[in-house]
């Protein structure tokens, strides 16, 4: 870890018409860092993580990633975010390997590199053969893999996730923080939304409490 940060938040606000969801949030997220945002639902922890990404801009404040403006230099961010959020992107008529060979076309890969790094990432996230079956019969934790593998082919800087291991059961949770922990070398910084607390401090380097 260095004294690099990658993500950087100052002073962020942001309501939703009269309903403010994060108010003066501050954070800085090392590279080679995994910090978790523990908080109950509606503590602001996806708004927190949509702004990273630059998938929302904040009323108030600012936001960096890899020394980016999110709103200004928002084209300079997305390529360097690796997102898993609580929409799903893949589509469930189609394999898990279709999908990611679809999601590798559009990010301009041509079909060798996408069988390579499909290729490299697959296997770190223990689904097997079940990659090769459509997604409308996958599990809730087979789901959450692939989509994290589908994060990752770009090879992103830094990994957001909001709450991956949601709606899995005790056994299924354990299958996503398995792959968690082996696709985590993937990335340098890790932010992640989390509503438990003892699996926030197994994952993650430091905790922030958000919404209190």
């Amino acid at each position: 870890m260095t004294n690099t940060y990658l993500i950087t938040i100052d002073n962020l606000s942001k309501a939703y018409g009269s309903t403010l969801a994060v108010q003066h949030f501050n954070l800085s997220v090392r590279a080679g860092e995994v910090v978790a945002l523990l908080g109950r639902p509606r503590s602001g922890k996806s708004t927190i993580l949509k702004v990273v990404g630059a998938d929302l801009r904040p009323d108030e404040g600012f936001v960096y990633v890899c020394s980016f403006d999110t709103v200004l230099k928002a084209g300079m961010v997305r390529p360097r975010v690796g997102l898993v959020m609580h929409e799903r992107i893949l589509e469930p008529a189609m394999s898990g390997r279709e999908n990611l060979e679809e999601q590798a076309m559009l990010r301009f890969f041509t079909a060798e590199e996408s069988a390579q790094r499909i290729g490299e990432l697959l296997p770190l996230s223990g689904l097997g053969a079940r990659a090769d079956d459509p997604l409308s019969a996958f599990a809730a934790d087979e789901w959450a893999r692939i989509e994290m593998v589908a994060s990752l082919l770009h090879r992103p800087q830094v990994w957001i996730l909001d709450e991956p291991a949601r709606g899995c059961d005790a056994a299924g949770r354990e299958r996503v923080w398995s792959a968690f922990r082996n696709l985590r070398p993937q990335v340098s910084s890790v932010l992640l939304a989390a509503q438990d607390e003892a699996e926030a401090r197994a994952l993650a380097d430091r905790v922030v409490t958000v919404g209190t």
